[in-house]
């Protein structure tokens, strides 16, 4: 019972004569466990077992080792079955968990190698328009200074 009365919430409400009284509430498993115990008359049932064990000590020492015998096999059956699971479930988990970390790993690689081109191609673009101007700058320049001299008469001299 007082696995009962820890799932069981009371809420305060006023009665009609001004009283406050309280209500509990209950989940739906609380309640269908105690209809089954009612229904089942269990309270009874087991003053009965507790009665047959002091008339039949004997008898109730060979149940309660024949039960205890039978429950060996099925005890073993379901820890064999509950390792089991527990073992493919990790198997699983650490065989596709490779299987997502080499993959990680080779995406990896390959958005890095992606990047890499990516921002050798950008230098290499941005560096060869850096070439073209200050090659062209420099190409200007000396056009200029070819001109200002060969305009002046400095430079070179015409052969008569």
């Amino acid at each position: 019972m007082s696995l009962m009365a820890d799932t069981v919430a009371s809420t305060p409400r006023e009665c009609d004569h001004g009283e406050v009284e309280y209500h509990e509430e209950q989940n739906p498993f609380t309640e269908f466990c105690k209809f089954l115990y009612e229904h089942f008359h269990m309270a009874d049932k087991w003053s009965e077992i507790k009665l047959f064990r002091v008339k039949h000590p004997i008898c109730s020492v060979y149940l309660i080792v024949t039960l205890g015998l039978i429950a060996v096999p099925v005890a073993t059956f379901m820890v064999f079955v509950v390792s089991s699971l527990i073992f493919t479930f990790l198997g699983f988990l650490f065989f596709e968990g490779t299987l997502l970390a080499i993959g990680t790993v080779i995406l990896g690689f390959v958005l890095l190698f992606v990047g890499m081109c990516a921002i050798g191609v950008s230098c290499f673009l941005v560096g060869g328009f850096y070439a073209l101007q200050f090659g062209r700058q420099f190409l200007v320049g000396l056009r200029e200074k070819l001109h200002s001299v060969l305009n002046d008469g400095k430079g070179i001299e015409k052969e008569e």
